[in-house]
């Protein structure tokens, strides 16, 4: 679970490692071997979906908010489909 916005970039960092991790996944393995590329490509798929729902949590509830005004202190993303 996300907390904070600090919290947030390192989550949004962790997931494109993921994405480049998969994406040189794809390039290495897929074109040889599609089922063995489906097995070892499920854990980071199930990881970016874990992670991609905790930013959505995180930015569907903000919690920092500018007291005299109620204004939230930082502005959601947008959302990028998987």
């Amino acid at each position: 679970m996300i907390a904070n916005d600090e919290q947030l970039e390192i989550v949004r960092e962790q997931v494109k490692r993921l994405e480049t991790a998969l994406e040189s996944l794809a390039q290495s393995v897929r074109p040889k071997n599609e089922s063995q590329y489906r097995v070892l490509a499920e854990g980071y798929v199930d990881q970016l979906e874990i992670l991609r729902a905790d930013i959505d949590d995180y930015l569907r509830n903000p919690t920092d908010e500018m007291p005299a005004t109620g204004v939230p202190a930082r502005t959601p993303a947008p959302h990028v489909p998987s």
